[in-house]
């Protein structure tokens, strides 16, 4: 009878630490980032398929374009402290984020959305100066 390693440790007393498959770390932990420290922004799953890599460059450039130069992708929700605007862009609020007060989000369309054409990138751009001026 042959045993894999872990049968074999389980058999010995030894309880092997299994990794995590990806599906089970909490999605929003790649789907948030913060902007000067005070201004959330959520976006959702038609962004799935662009690469981290755009992502991350429309929020530098959104951020640059606010004149806010800090940018913060949010790891870990304990991160989310003195929140003033939260912008959900073609997302809902995610059930473990409770606890901001709803009162302080904005709907927006998704990022798609905004980088179809140079009038809905400046569209977003003034709806978000509107709200955090």
């Amino acid at each position: 009878m042959h045993e894999n390693l872990e049968e074999k440790l389980n058999h010995l007393g030894i309880s092997s630490w299994k990794k995590r498959a990806a599906q089970d770390e909490p999605h929003t932990t790649k789907k948030m980032y913060l902007i000067d420290n005070d201004c959330l922004f959520l976006y959702g799953e038609k962004e799935k398929k662009l690469p981290e890599k755009e992502i991350e460059n429309f929020f530098k450039t959104l951020a640059c374009s606010l004149g806010k130069p800090k940018l913060h992708k949010i790891i870990n929700s304990d991160e989310l402290n003195n929140i003033s605007y939260i912008f959900l862009l073609d997302e809902e609020l995610p059930k473990h984020l409770h606890f901001l007060n709803k009162s302080l989000i904005n709907k927006m369309p998704s990022i798609e959305m905004v980088c179809a054409s140079k009038d809905t990138k400046i569209n977003f751009l003034d709806s978000i100066k509107e709200v955090i001026s």
